[in-house]
């Protein structure tokens, strides 16, 4: 896929639907974006990302939050060789990645997957942009 379209499906096309979700009265959007994103990044990915999460920062929802996993662990291999080599070292990887290293520890995609629903059904008053990270999803995964 070209860069053009990459921008196309990975940034536009978000950024249309959240403006749609936005009049139609939702307050509360969550995002799942990746560990590092930055608007001003020399990586394709990461800066479109970054430029999205801008653009969704702009729409001023009443509640926005920003998922940044960095490796998600699936149970089998779906893209090739960097993926399998993923599967393979991460777990070597995790136990030494400790502090403000910890965000970019891998993550099961289960258990990101129940950290976004719990985000998400939570009864609490947070507003604004959050962001989370490792830590994060364990925390939350385990209400």
């Amino acid at each position: 896929m070209g860069k053009e379209e990459f921008i196309k499906i990975d940034e536009d096309a978000v950024l249309d639907f959240t403006t749609a979700c936005k009049k139609a009265g939702v307050s509360h959007f969550e995002l799942l974006s990746s560990v590092a994103v930055s608007a001003t990044s020399s990586s394709l990915y990461l800066r479109t990302k970054g430029e999205l999460e801008e653009g969704l920062k702009d729409l001023c929802f009443e509640r926005l939050s920003l998922f940044h996993p960095s490796m998600i662990m699936t149970p089998t291999n779906r893209y090739g060789l960097s993926q399998a080599l993923t599967l393979k070292v991460m777990p070597w990887l995790d136990p030494i990645l400790i502090g403000s290293f910890n965000k970019y520890k891998s993550i099961s995609a289960e258990t990101l997957g129940t950290a976004i629903a719990m985000n998400a059904i939570q009864n609490n008053d947070a507003v604004g942009v959050l962001t989370l990270h490792w830590s994060d999803f364990i925390k939350l995964s385990k209400r």
